[in-house]
């Protein structure tokens, strides 16, 4: 069996009929059937253009499988799902993925994208979706989802993305202009990836004791910086002879 990891709404359905996979079996002269994959039901705002779900351990959750009434087995293929509307935008209201049943061992997130801008809600501690079950995300928890502007316009947007790199990791973010900072600088480890688009970033100023001091501590095996100039002063205490810039 596959279970595809795009999902399409057809008009008027919240959830992909084609991603609701059963299995069969005779029993007493009657076909049983029961459902392979476990579901996250979740709030989607008016003006989304696409929900992506996946685990922080990058667990596959979608793909193909070897399906019994009892048991699925085999490894799936992909680490996510994508659910899209039928339209341009998703209509308001709660929807429907539909994933292998696992167990996301450091938690997962839902990368909400609309035009110009992306959310995230996460959800840090392990979780399991069993077969046949049903996981929600808390009502109206998309109410308050704080919008990262995606292209970075501002400094505000730039220290946003920054403050919370554990959300974005894996996540490409791009800068749609130069950016001037005025505000202080506080190091941290790059999760995402943070592609320049050829702009600047002037007015760095950091002053740190340690031996990975710069605009970010370090980057992260799956993140990347790139195709940016940036610009200022970095003042430094090591503690030991490497340094980095």
């Amino acid at each position: 069996l596959n279970l595809a990891p795009v999902q399409m709404l057809a008009e008027g359905k919240n959830f992909d009929e084609d991603a609701m996979i059963t299995v069969g079996k005779v029993q007493d002269g009657n076909v049983v059937l029961k459902n392979v994959v476990s579901l996250l039901k979740l709030d989607i705002p008016e003006g989304v253009a696409s929900v992506r779900l996946q685990g922080f351990a990058y667990e596959n959750i979608s793909g193909g499988v070897t399906a019994s009434a009892d048991a699925v087995a085999g490894k799936a293929a992909s680490s996510s799902v994508t659910l899209m509307p039928s339209g341009e935008t998703f209509a308001a209201g709660v929807h429907c993925i539909a994933i292998l049943p696992t167990k996301f061992t450091a938690g997962f997130k839902v990368v909400y994208n609309k035009t110009g801008q992306m959310a995230v809600i996460k959800k840090t501690i392990a979780t399991e979706f069993p077969r046949n079950g049903v996981f929600k995300v808390a009502e109206n928890s998309t109410a308050n989802l704080k919008w990262l502007a995606n292209p970075i316009m501002t400094e505000e947007d730039l220290l946003t993305y920054v403050a919370d790199q554990s959300a974005y990791a894996g996540e490409t973010a791009k800068l749609g202009a130069n950016i001037a900072l005025t505000k202080a600088w506080t190091p941290v480890a790059l999760s995402g990836v943070l592609d320049g688009q050829e702009h600047t970033i002037s007015g760095l100023a950091v002053e740190a004791t340690g031996d990975k001091v710069g605009m970010f501590t370090v980057v992260e095996a799956d993140a990347a910086l790139k195709s940016v100039t940036v610009e200022g002063t970095i003042s430094q205490t090591s503690t030991s002879a490497t340094s980095y810039a």
